[in-house]
């Protein structure tokens, strides 16, 4: 449900963070996400910076609601992946 409600969210930048170090690397700034039949896509300066099915991936808000991590598991490197997207507005 909570992806799903993502769809047309504009975002000020998207980070991966690196589960050995937890350091945060930025893969894209201002940009929307967008959610396409079972796919969740993030494109930031008319490219494409992340994309996941649905299905595996999962979805929490942060307590102040200006963001959200993206949870997955890579299974050809063995490792869970966050990616940070943070929102360009979230209060309404």
């Amino acid at each position: 449900m909570l992806l799903q409600s993502l769809n047309g969210r504009e975002v000020k930048y998207v980070s991966v963070r690196d589960p050995d170090t937890y350091g945060e690397t930025i893969i894209g700034k201002y940009g929307h996400i967008n959610v396409f039949g079972d796919e969740l896509v993030i494109i930031c300066g008319g490219e494409e910076v992340f994309k996941h099915p649905l299905e595996g991936l999962e979805a929490g808000e942060f307590l102040s609601l200006d963001g959200v991590n993206l949870r997955y598991y890579d299974a050809e490197k063995g490792k869970q992946y966050t990616v940070v997207a943070y929102y360009k507005y979230h209060r309404k």
